[in-house]
């Protein structure tokens, strides 16, 4: 079914009411937690001259068919080639506000792409085209990256020279639309039911985004880390009105944009969240994506029983039940509120600690 939102006057999307959140634990494990992987290899189509060059565009089969004129992308499709331009989009600064970057062409895509075609000077069809998709390409050419930089204690300098040719959208919030903090560490003292009580469990993270004081905070780390720390916590800040009801939803959307990013790039990122293309290629795997949040965010695994109502996909753990044993849940997104007996290794988030905490002057990015 295609994915239409209103349209107001102004080009903006109609605003929807959110669903009532909580901050919660929207924290990004640090990456170097996980075992590096090979970067992109950005074959192209197999056995034939890819008709993209640009690395963050070439491995979507769809948008190398677009190049060579043999389709267009419009409002409807899906997949990654939609996934791919809705991010471009974002990344340029265009307002991807209420469905922002999903695996859809929506209405707002077709608007912003509009806008977009408008600025480059090619026919303004909302249609992803062949005039279109090869200015983007264009746009988006390979960065050069030296492995000596990308190792290296972080430096406001080289992060900007990895976000910044592609995501200016990332250095512009970064200078001006939130608070940044760098710590040496940062970890929350989690609980989880063993089925006979409960015991503390360290979690390790790499950054996070407080929505109540508007703060993303990053684990001192590489320039290529924090680099993707970054990224990722500033699409949570930037996140769009539709889809961003849960913890589930929330780091889905973040997770796997980031890493089409870090795969798009050449960085490390997180191999164990990524799968592969008919060509070969890298690609951020939904699946993978969702059974790594289950994993390691509390309230994002709502396969527990329950004995008063079923469970569903978007419900959330938000904290102990009254009794000893038991969790609080939000059903679906919604105001209700239930409780239910925890599962056998169900986690429950605890106190966050960060140690030598340090404000950052946003001047750094300019």
């Amino acid at each position: 079914m295609e994915r239409i939102c209103p349209l107001l006057a102004n080009n903006e999307c109609a605003p929807e009411v959110d669903a009532q959140q909580t901050s919660g634990k929207s924290m990004a494990p640090p990456n170097n937690q996980l075992t590096a992987g090979p970067q992109n290899t950005n074959i192209g189509q197999a056995g034939k001259k890819p008709n993209l060059k640009s690395p963050r565009l070439d491995s979507a089969p769809e948008l190398e068919k677009v190049a060579s004129g043999a389709r267009t992308i419009k409002m409807g499709d899906k997949g990654r080639g939609p996934l791919l331009i809705n991010q471009c989009l974002y990344d340029l600064g265009y307002n991807m506000t209420y469905f922002g970057v999903i695996d859809e062409f929506t209405s707002e895509t077709m608007v912003r792409l509009k806008e977009y075609q408008k600025d480059k000077g090619v026919p303004v069809t909302g249609i992803l085209d062949q005039a279109t998709v090869k200015t983007l390409d264009q746009r988006f050419k390979k960065v050069k990256l030296s492995p000596k930089m990308l190792n290296k204690s972080w430096s406001p300098k080289h992060v900007k020279s990895i976000l910044e040719p592609w995501s200016p959208k990332t250095i512009q919030t970064l200078q001006s639309g939130v608070n940044l903090y760098s710590v040496d560490e940062i970890y929350f003292e989690d609980e989880v039911w063993t089925g006979s009580g409960w015991v503390k469990e360290k979690f390790n993270a790499g950054g996070g985004f407080d929505t109540r004081s508007n703060t993303i905070t990053f684990f001192n780390d590489t320039n290529e880390e924090v680099a993707s720390t970054l990224y990722h916590e500033v699409l949570h800040k930037n996140k769009p009105r539709k889809g961003q009801a849960n913890t589930m939803e929330r780091e889905t959307y973040a997770y796997q944009a980031g890493e089409e990013f870090n795969i798009g790039m050449g960085l490390d990122g997180h191999p164990s969240i990524r799968g592969k293309n008919p060509n070969g290629d890298e690609v951020a795997d939904k699946a993978k994506v969702q059974a790594y949040i289950k994993k390691n965010y509390p309230g994002a695994d709502t396969s527990a029983p329950t004995t008063t109502e079923a469970s569903s996909p978007s419900d959330e753990v938000i904290g102990k039940g009254s009794k000893d044993g038991t969790v609080r849940v939000r059903k679906g997104g919604r105001l209700k509120i239930i409780e239910r007996p925890a599962g056998k290794g169900e986690r429950i988030v605890g106190p966050k600690v960060e140690k030598n905490k340090k404000k950052i002057n946003p001047k750094v990015w300019k």
